[in-house]
This record gives structure tokens, sequence and C-alpha cells, in this order.
């Protein structure tokens, strides 16, 4: 006849573990890639509070004012992938120009003047 309790005292004697449920496996594995990704979000924390990047978006926030020549008219105005304001001119002769602008230290960073002529092309000043 078998006995049960005489099952459980050999499985102690002999250092065996009853098998796994199937459902640990996949536990484990999510309980690693949720340990990865909370040191991967505090790693990005501290780089964020190391060079300021809270201060930089702060500084745009506030109130700003751009002046543009007169015969000029803004005709488009977007945001660029790293933050910076585009904004478009047209000319009543024609001509215009793209500004790349950053707020947070008000400096014009890229210039494109757009000239009528023939063709496509970058012209030498």
């Amino acid at each position: 006849m078998h006995n049960p309790e005489k099952d459980r005292q050999s499985e102690i004697q002999t250092g065996d573990e009853p098998p796994m449920p199937a459902w640990v496996g996949p536990v484990k594995a999510a309980v690693v890639v949720m340990s990865v990704l909370i040191v991967f979000g505090l790693a990005l924390l501290a780089y964020g509070l190391a060079t300021g990047v809270g201060d930089r978006l702060a500084r745009t926030t506030g109130e700003t004012r751009f002046q543009y020549p007169e015969g000029m008219d803004l005709v488009g105005a977007s945001t660029g992938d790293d933050g910076q304001l585009v904004l478009q001119f047209s000319g009543a002769d024609g001509e215009g120009e793209i500004l790349l602008l950053d707020l947070g230290d008000q400096k014009i960073t890229g210039r494109v003047s757009i000239t009528p002529g023939q063709g496509y092309g970058f012209v030498t000043p």
C-alpha cells in the first residue's frame, strides 16, 4: 500500500524538490524584465537631474517676443525634433526665409534664405 508520509520523508532526505508549476518561469522572467526597466528609469532620472533638463524646459515656458523685418509675412510655424521653433517667412518679391530658433537660449540657430530663380539648387553667396 502507498504511504504518502513515507514519500514526503524520502523527498526531504534526498533533497529533491517537487516540480515547479508551469507559471513560475514566466513570472520569474517578468520580474527580471521589470527590474531592468526600473533600473533604466532611475538611470534616466539621475541623468536628467544631473544635466538640468528640467531647467531648460522651465526657461522656455515664459513669454518670448521675436521681431522680423517689415515686408515679410509669417506663413508657417512648427516645432523641430529638438524643441526648436521653425518659422517660415515670405516676402512680396517671392523671396522667403526659414529660421530655426532656440527659445531657451533666445538665439537663431539656423537660417535658410529662399530666392526665386531657374530650377532648384543651393546658391553660394
